[in-house]
């Protein structure tokens, strides 16, 4: 529910190939748009435009799209980045409405659901869910009950304010070795100004955080968010820095 929508109410997409097998452990990736997104054409181009190289390059996994607060439906665009799964629970009882839905549709037991790889990609004013989440507690969740396999946190150039740093530090399990940081930005934009200033923090950067530096001649903002989803299974050895 939402009396700020137009519908008064916000969708969720649940994207599932055809050949996902729950069976085994299931990678669940969330994507999180950016100001006025939620549109068919975007979720053409930055989900449905992939999903061929996902099955490819790992193969189980399904896709899940909330609508954020700051959708094109909605005329609170700026006003409520970042109040989404502020309070203990809510994204863990995102999570599980998810996986329930799924199992009410194709019929199975939820204890049966195994988690492998949770992905989560914020996309511009996205990345202040990521914050929220961390904040909240919901990422130490993921470990903690769901039993993910392992955490991958994608920052499609979305490091505006201290998001990044308060996603990391917030983050109890940011260390493990089983938790990956992707750090998206264009050079000389704020987002990576900001991801510049946080890492610069470190006498020496963590092993399992990459920061990709797109050069602005070559890539949009728009862009990067069009590219996000492709990093989901992206295994690419860890660097601190890498100009295209």
């Amino acid at each position: 529910s939402d009396r700020l929508h137009k519908n008064k109410k916000r969708d969720t997409i649940i994207y599932a190939p055809r050949n996902v097998s729950f069976d085994r452990p299931v990678d669940v990736i969330m994507w999180f748009h950016g100001l006025n997104g939620f549109a068919a054409r975007t979720f053409k181009t930055r989900v449905l435009s992939h999903t061929k190289f996902l099955s490819r390059s790992q193969g189980n996994y399904i896709i899940i799209v909330p609508e954020m607060p700051w959708s094109r439906n909605t005329h609170t665009t700026h006003s409520r980045q970042g109040r989404v799964f502020t309070r203990t629970g809510q994204y863990s009882t995102f999570f599980n409405s998810c996986v329930e839905k799924i199992n009410v549709i194709l019929g199975r037991d939820p204890s049966k659901f195994k988690v492998g790889t949770v992905i989560l990609i914020g996309h511009s004013a996205g990345g202040s869910t990521l914050k929220s989440i961390s904040k909240s507690g919901g990422l130490d969740w993921l470990y903690a009950h769901r039993r993910a396999k392992s955490i991958k946190i994608i920052f499609s150039d979305a490091g505006y304010g201290r998001w990044t740093e308060t996603t990391w530090k917030n983050f109890k399990m940011r260390s493990s070795p089983k938790t990956e940081f992707i750090l998206l930005t264009r050079k000389w934009d704020r987002p990576y100004n900001n991801t510049m200033k946080f890492l610069k923090k470190f006498k020496k950067i963590p092993s399992n955080i990459k920061h990709e530096v797109f050069n602005r001649k070559n890539m949009t903002h728009g862009q990067i968010g069009d590219q996000a989803l492709s990093w989901a299974h992206m295994h690419t050895q860890m660097c601190c820095e890498q100009i295209e």
